[in-house]
This record gives structure tokens, sequence and C-alpha cells, in this order.
């Protein structure tokens, strides 16, 4: 869903938390040009589809700006949710927290 409404919206930057879609299965043929994005998956997320992470970050290049991808240890879709605890990982989710802070430089 933030890369639909990164695409289709006004805004400075996108957060994409275990879900990066080609933009071709949203409807969407181009990134917005000098929209910066940051990915988080886990290295072993269940639902991480072949070619879709590297698809988002040639298409964020490709739009002249920058693409960071962050992976963390572990299995999780939803490893920031702490009322999962079969997915949550304290750790994890902190650097996440830290990685997207800074990256909004907030």
């Amino acid at each position: 869903m933030a890369t639909f409404v990164a695409c289709n919206r006004n805004v400075e930057r996108v957060v994409l938390c275990s879900g990066a879609l080609p933009l071709h299965r949203i409807g969407v043929e181009h990134w917005p040009a000098g929209m910066p994005a940051q990915l988080h998956y886990t290295l072993d997320d269940p639902f991480k589809t072949d070619g879709s992470v590297e698809s988002v970050l040639r298409s964020v290049n490709g739009a002249g700006a920058i693409a960071e991808y962050i992976q963390y240890p572990g299995s999780g879709h939803l490893f920031t949710n702490p009322s999962l605890p079969g997915e949550y990982d304290a750790q994890s989710a902190a650097a996440l927290w830290a990685h997207v802070t800074t990256f909004l430089d907030v």
C-alpha cells in the first residue's frame, strides 16, 4: 500500500516495511522523480517475492533517487509487531525504527 500511495500522492519519501511490489503490479509506470525509498525485510521473510525488491530498487534509482535496502535477521514478516510473538524480534524492530527515524530526519 505504501508504494501505491507514494506513486499517487505528493510525498517526500517512502518507507516500505515488508512490502515491495513492482510498479506494474499496482498499475504504475514510473516511480516519482527524486523520491527516495527505504525498504525493510527480514532475511527469510516468507512473503518476499523473488525480484520484487530488486524491481523497486531499480525503479527508485531510475527516477534519480536513493533506494536503501535493509535486511534483518530472522523470518518474521511483521517482525516489528510485538503482538505477534512468533514473528516479533525486539532487536530487529529497534534497528528498523532507528533506520526509519534517521531516514525521515525525525
